[in-house]
């Protein structure tokens, strides 16, 4: 969970920066905005940058609009795809690919909640073997050295 919330701050910031970049006046809203926005699967900066970028382009702006869309595609929102992998994987203890798989799986079962609930079911399995080996290692001596 705090996971989550760091990766909504960092959106949110980042979001808020280009706003800020852009000229946009209130952009201290629109970041404490696209930070709750982030918390939400399938939602984020996003929300606001895209229609920021597109008001910007209507508005004869047309070289601002682009490059928000662009950051906000191309950096904000990868934000998550980049960096959650990396900290979930250290903090669950699972390697980067098995975190990439079980979330790739996951958003294949159950779509957008999937993003979540892949990692949690891997980091379950994964709990679930480790307990089975070290009862096997105990009542049996799997893996124990006999001493003669």
């Amino acid at each position: 969970m705090a996971g989550t919330l760091v990766f909504a701050f960092v959106q949110g910031l980042l979001g808020a920066i280009v706003l800020l970049i852009f000229g946009v006046k209130t952009w201290l809203l629109w970041g404490v905005v696209m930070t709750a926005l982030a918390l939400i699967p399938m939602l984020g900066a996003g929300t606001i940058l895209i229609p920021a970028g597109v008001i910007k382009m209507a508005t004869g702006h047309m070289l601002q609009g682009i490059v928000i869309l662009v950051l906000s595609v191309g950096v904000v929102s990868m934000i998550d795809n980049t960096l959650r992998p990396w900290i979930v994987g250290r903090s669950a203890r699972m390697h980067d690919l098995l975190i990439f798989f079980s979330t790739i799986g996951g958003l294949a079962m159950f779509g957008p909640v999937g993003v979540i609930m892949g990692p949690v079911i891997m980091a379950f399995f994964v709990s679930i073997t480790e307990i089975y080996t070290m009862e096997l290692d105990e009542h049996f001596g799997v893996g124990k050295k006999n001493s003669i």
